[in-house]
């Protein structure tokens, strides 16, 4: 009798936490709905009062533009919060599938980078993008998903940074339990509004978003986090979070991917063993980074983190008769830029030494003055291994190639026919 006695408490016990995890997610999802019934209408009633306005104004080509531009924002905006539903709903089924694929991080990294820098300019945030010495750039893995959980976690820290803050992205490369891989390490900091201890123990729930002072011009399903999560721990990678209300917040995502093989052929780069490089940056973390790629390819890298610093060292360098075969400067830097180092650098030591001007922003807007400063090169951060051993090799020992700036390639006309068969009369309107 005691026995059953005992077994009927343990299965009331067990139909309480049952009853009470289901209320928790009823209530969870109600929150949910009452969130996307804000967050939806948002951008649906946006298109619908720029339609109205722009059909108003049908004679004025700027309004309609401006009207048209909008509507894109907010549709895609739309589009976002639906396919996350739609996303989660697969992964609760078991539906979703990963892909194996080749990528490389270089390109990817520069895709994210080109997405959210406009973002983080709008907000006047600082983005940082630390690479570390990444061994093996070409992997195996779903470039797709990961690239969507970098741009959600990416996201939410441009998103709840205040104007002025920093945003930090950092990619590393570590030895992985799992043989035949490596585990690469993304870490994405802020020093935004931060979360309570008690919502981080649920930030990666489905359906949750901080309550209390929630500002309701950042839209959001609560269902980014919750994806990301699912897909890390799919991928067989791990995925953290550190945070404090008021001070920002550090989540770190470890994922194994595995080397992709038979990438194309090495090039010879022993010419570049030897080599005396100067790398000026203001930033301490690019600085120890690029030294170490640099050290690894053979280069005598030596650094300074400031212009004035770095024109003392290049005249000291010149007067020793022992010039820097190449010198490296960023271009955003505090106090004299890295423009003016390089044109200061030039009128000490003339023309002959190649000089590598390196930004995170899009350097086309200021390539006329940095050639007349006197630029060999262009390279953009974030600084992969192979993208300095090639701007090196190109500047250093094949100084018969003009480095020039990269274009964009002209798109090829394609000229036929194209039958399109859709029975929804808008969408072949939109197709044509």
């Amino acid at each position: 009798l005691r026995r059953r006695i005992q077994q009927q408490e343990v299965m009331q016990q067990k139909v309480e936490e049952a009853l009470a995890l289901a209320e928790s997610a009823s209530a969870a999802k109600s929150q949910f709905l009452s969130n996307m019934s804000h967050d939806i209408r948002t951008p649906m009633n946006a298109i619908v009062g720029l339609t109205t306005i722009a059909n108003s104004h049908i004679d004025d080509k700027l309004r309609v533009q401006e009207c048209l531009n909008r509507i894109t924002t907010s549709s895609k905006h739309l589009l976002c919060l639906i396919n996350d539903v739609l996303d989660m709903s697969k992964i609760e089924r078991g539906k979703i599938m990963l892909n194996e694929e080749r990528f490389n991080f270089p390109d990817m990294v520069n895709e994210i980078v080109t997405i959210v820098q406009p973002q983080a300019r709008a907000k006047q945030l600082t983005l940082d993008i630390v690479i570390g010495n990444i061994e093996q750039e070409a992997v195996i893995g779903d470039s797709m998903r990961i690239n969507q959980a970098l741009l959600n976690l990416l996201g939410n820290a441009v998103k709840y940074t205040p104007e002025g803050g920093m945003v930090r992205f950092s990619l590393s490369e570590e030895t992985s339990r799992r043989v035949g891989y490596r585990d690469y390490r993304f870490v994405i900091q802020d020093n935004g509004v931060g979360m309570t201890e008690e919502f981080v123990k649920r930030v990666f729930d489905p359906f949750e978003r901080e309550e209390g002072g929630f500002d309701y011009s950042i839209e959001g399903t609560g269902l980014g986090m919750a994806i990301t999560k699912n897909v890390v721990e799919m991928m067989g990678g791990t995925i953290e979070v550190k945070s404090a209300k008021g001070k920002g917040s550090t989540f770190t995502m470890t994922l194994p991917l595995k080397p992709a093989e038979g990438s194309e052929a090495d090039e010879d780069f022993s010419g570049l063993k030897g080599l005396e490089v100067l790398i000026v940056d203001d930033d301490t973390d690019v600085l120890e980074n690029t030294l170490a790629i640099l050290s690894e390819v053979g280069v005598v890298g030596s650094s300074a983190s400031s212009g004035l610093e770095a024109v003392a060292l290049v005249v000291q360098a010149h007067v020793a008769e022992n010039d820097y075969q190449a010198i490296i400067v960023d271009w955003m830097m505090p106090g004299v830029d890295g423009i003016e180092t390089i044109r200061r650098i030039r009128e000490e030591v003339g023309d002959a030494m190649p000089i590598i001007l390196l930004t995170a922003y899009d350097w086309t807007e200021v390539e006329d003055e940095a050639r007349e400063a006197g630029v060999t090169a262009f390279i953009s951060k974030p600084l992969f291994k192979s993208r300095l051993r090639h701007v090196l090799k190109s500047c250093c020992l094949e100084q018969d190639i003009q480095i020039t700036p990269r274009k964009k390639t002209a798109e090829k006309k394609l000229s036929g026919r194209v039958l399109l068969v859709e029975d929804n009369e808008l969408n072949r309107e939109i197709a044509r």
